[in-house]
């Protein structure tokens, strides 16, 4: 992970104003317990969590949640991909990183029966070729409403 990325993000959150009483914007602490005891969990989620933790924005737009993996005893899955919940915003959408190839998607309104999420042609936007790409792209829309106070979807 960059430790750069942290830098930027804790900045725009620092910088963000609003007209009304907002929670905690909240960038870690690292967890560096971080547990492997599932070793389906991608390496890139682990470090992450390890080098940033988790990350509360209630207030940035309609909310971003990044939160390490629940101890499962096995991955969730999308139709038939393998993936692993790691994050949601405000409208209750959850961010997945698919284990197969690291693509990172956000889940709208689908069915969630016994591990398995059944899309639908509107419910499954890719939002990241990767983690990396993911998180890019959540710093830049913090970014915008720290300076403009756009919301931008992802």
């Amino acid at each position: 992970m960059n430790d750069n990325w942290a830098i930027r993000l804790k900045n725009a959150t620092s910088r963000a104003t609003f007209p009304y009483e907002v929670e905690e914007q909240q960038v870690g602490p690292p967890a560096p317990d971080l547990d492997r005891a599932m070793p389906w969990i991608p390496g890139d989620l682990i470090t992450f969590f390890r080098e940033v933790g988790p990350l509360s924005l209630p207030d940035i737009g309609n909310g971003y949640f990044l939160y390490p993996p629940t101890p499962v005893d096995r991955p969730d899955r999308l139709d038939d991909e393998e993936i692993v919940v790691f994050g949601s915003n405000g409208g209750g959408d959850q961010y997945v990183r698919i284990l197969a190839d690291g693509r990172i998607l956000r889940l709208q309104g689908l069915a969630y029966i016994d591990g398995v999420y059944f899309s639908n042609d509107v419910g499954v936007k890719r939002v990241g070729d990767d983690l990396v790409d993911f998180l890019n792209r959540l710093v830049v829309a913090v970014e915008a409403f720290a300076d403009h106070g756009h919301i931008t979807d992802l």
